[in-house]
């Protein structure tokens, strides 16, 4: 699927058909950033700067499917992007692969999209990444544990993600369990914490899809509901 239109009609549908999705399989051109768009990357390596670059572009693109043209998207203190006022969205990097999701805001929600090489999550970094149960499950899918464990991380941060913009808090990668519907391609997040407006044992649902050689995971949120 080398089609990027293909790969954004596949993104869009983890979302809605409310939101606008753009792709780029190339690293960007950072002359064609916003001044202060290039500043805030300027201390950064060519290849930093084309990946940011490319997620920048991608998001400008994507604007534009809402109408909105002509601001450039800056960083808070944590790194994560400012999106114009009334807007959501998200940003994923992936190794020869980049996309943004934006939608309009209704209410207090928020997005949340990661894309995942499927072999880039290492068996020797599980134990950081995952809770036992996760584990557990990964050894069940015996030669496509490494496959499964890319589809776990990417839940986990497409929640992440998700949440900031919400309670303006990070989570670990231990502070929730992720359980996978492969049949459905879904994948639900539970709270093992109180956490902002939610409380422990909350669970929220995302979709999964897989494209080439990644998978991409998405999520959006609602403070206070599931």
């Amino acid at each position: 699927m080398d089609d990027t239109q293909s790969i954004s009609n596949l993104i869009r549908a983890l979302f809605s058909n409310t939101v606008q999705v753009a792709v780029s399989q190339e690293l960007g051109d950072v002359d064609m950033l916003y001044d202060e768009e290039r500043k805030l990357i300027s201390h950064a390596g060519q290849k930093r700067q084309g990946e940011f670059a490319a997620g920048r572009l991608c998001a400008m693109n994507a604007l534009e499917g809402l109408g909105i043209n002509g601001s450039p998207i800056l960083m808070d203190a944590k790194g994560a992007p400012i999106w114009p006022d009334g807007v959501i969205g998200s940003i994923s990097h992936a190794k020869g692969c980049c996309a943004a999701v934006v939608a309009l805001k209704e209410g207090e929600n928020s997005l949340g999209l990661d894309i995942e090489e499927l072999e880039r999550v290492k068996e020797d970094i599980w134990n950081y990444t995952f809770l036992p149960e996760e584990i557990d499950w990964l050894r069940l899918q015996s030669d496509e544990s490494s496959k499964w464990a890319s589809v776990l991380f990417g839940a986990k941060e497409a929640f992440y993600k998700a949440q900031y913009p919400l309670t303006q808090s990070w989570l670990g990668f231990k502070d929730v369990v992720i359980e996978v519907d492969q049949e459905e391609g879904t994948f639900s997040v539970r709270l093992l914490l109180d956490f902002g407006a939610w409380s422990q044992d909350e669970v929220f649902s995302g979709k999964y899809a897989f494209f080439d050689d990644y998978v991409a995971a998405g999520i959006n949120l609602t403070q206070g509901f599931r």
